[in-house]
Parts: C-alpha cells; sequence; structure tokens
C-alpha cells in the first residue's frame, strides 16, 4: 500500500510541476517539495486554482483544503498531500 501511496503521489508533484511550469513566474523557477510556493512568487492564489483544477482533471483526484496548514507556507510537497486520501497516509504510516 506504501508504493501504491507514494506511486500515486509521485505522479500528482509530476502534475503539479508541469502545471506550474505553465506559469510565466514558474517557467524558470526552480521548484521543489520544499518550495514555498506563493510566498516566493513562483505562482499567485489565482494561477494556484487554476493547477488545481488542472490536476484534479488529469487525476480524478479530489483537492482537500483541509489537508493543508499554511502557517508555515504552502509548499509544492503540501499541495501534493492534499490530493491524496487521509486514511491512505494512516494505512501506509
Amino acid at each position: 500500500m506504501l508504493d501504491d501511496r507514494a506511486s500515486r503521489r509521485g505522479r500528482v508533484l509530476d502534475l503539479l510541476v508541469g502545471a506550474l511550469r505553465r506559469h510565466p513566474a514558474a517557467a524558470s523557477a526552480a521548484v521543489a517539495e520544499g518550495t514555498r510556493l506563493l510566498e516566493t512568487g513562483v505562482i499567485d492564489s489565482t494561477g494556484l486554482l487554476d493547477v488545481i483544477l488542472e490536476v484534479e482533471a488529469e487525476t480524478g483526484l479530489s483537492f482537500d483544503p483541509l489537508r493543508l496548514d499554511l502557517e508555515g507556507g504552502l509548499t509544492l510537497g503540501m499541495l501534493a498531500d492534499a490530493f491524496l486520501p487521509a486514511d491512505a497516509e494512516a494505512a501506509s504510516g
């Protein structure tokens, strides 16, 4: 089950990076799992919504904003995790 979750997470990360690259500010930015997307100007809130909708459409997964803790800044990794069901995380950990 861990491999399945890791595989889905990897796919979501790839799709997120691809979607981010289509936005002007993110096209040449170095983006890693720990990159703070909004704070560093990689993307704005409107672009972020576009990215989320694109990944939802591509994967059929639902984005869960309640899985985000924005106090430390929104990172690519946090964004990817918000597409994965919490019960899958609990089952694998």
